[in-house]
């Protein structure tokens, strides 16, 4: 508590998250593919704040031929991994 209010941290990254959960920081939000990489425990999977995976490239790339070929193999990777970016698997 800090002058009668709960102390809190924000961050971006996933990897901050889980080294300050792993230097006892408290509760880290973590996809669940991530969380099985470390073996941790998912003590609620319905959170509430699923959020669908977007690739938007910028415009003035969209038609690279790079980025055309790096984003359909995001997008085979997702589809054929879709299972383990989506479920708890406790």
């Amino acid at each position: 508590m800090l002058n009668g209010r709960a102390s809190a941290t924000t961050m971006t990254s996933l990897a901050t998250q889980l080294v300050a959960w792993s230097r006892g920081l408290g509760l880290a939000l973590l996809p669940h593919f991530l969380t099985r990489l470390h073996d941790l425990t998912c003590l609620c999977a319905d959170l509430g704040i699923d959020q669908s995976i977007r690739l938007l490239p910028q415009s003035d790339l969209a038609r690279s031929r790079r980025v055309s070929a790096v984003a359909g193999v995001l997008y085979d990777l997702v589809k054929r991994h879709g299972n383990a970016l989506s479920e708890c698997g406790d």
